[in-house]
């Protein structure tokens, strides 16, 4: 087989990978998006502690502790914590559909989404045979974010790509300026020592 068929074939399919990271980004973030919207709405602001409260039913008892332990903080101020929570997850929405800060929003995203899963949603429980159906809603989005987060998404048609393209530039410039610095110094260790001995 000739090298110049396989090289346009290879060239291909990494312009089809990178377009499918980039929508995959773009979606997840249009997906973060709409559940900021939804936590933006009165009925969910008002109503935070209420969810955590309701998750507690039919759990094991060390599931009620733990979520008892969280409805304790939560009670503190629970429309805090609700615009955290909204608040949070319009920021991870921009990022994602900017590509920007992406390695970070999967980080943030992945903590969040653990929260989401363990707390609210606790757990995705509780687990009856023959009536749970999934683990949870929040915990796939756990893994889509670890998943961005190996391929760096946000360098796939995104700011990311820009930022460290111009940060690459900068370090560099930095790096010949002290290199240049640091031939200097001999130079003028040397002068001193010259000047010494006359």
């Amino acid at each position: 087989m000739d090298i110049r068929t396989i090289l346009p074939k290879a060239s291909n399919f990494f312009i089809t990978r990178e377009r499918g990271i980039g929508l995959t980004r773009v979606a997840f973030g249009v997906a973060w998006a709409v559940a900021a919207w939804l936590k933006w709405q009165p009925a969910f602001i008002n109503g935070f502690s209420d969810q955590v409260r309701g998750a507690i039913d039919g759990q094991p008892h060390i599931v009620q502790v733990w979520l008892g332990f969280w409805l304790t903080i939560v009670h503190v101020n629970p429309t805090l914590f609700a615009v955290v929570e909204a608040s949070t997850e319009t920021l991870l929405a921009v990022c994602f559909l900017l590509g920007l800060f992406t390695d970070v929003a999967c980080i943030i995203g992945m903590l969040l989404a653990l929260g989401i899963w363990s707390i609210p949603e606790a757990f995705g429980g509780p687990y009856i045979a023959g009536q749970s159906t999934d683990i949870g809603t929040a915990f796939p989005y756990i893994i889509l974010c670890a998943l961005l987060l190996c391929v760096h998404a946000g360098r796939y048609y995104g700011i990311d790509n820009l930022l460290a393209s111009r940060l690459k530039r900068v370090s560099e410039s930095e790096k010949v300026h002290e290199v240049a610095e640091e031939e200097k110094v001999p130079a003028f260790v040397g002068e001193r020592k010259m000047s010494r001995r006359r």
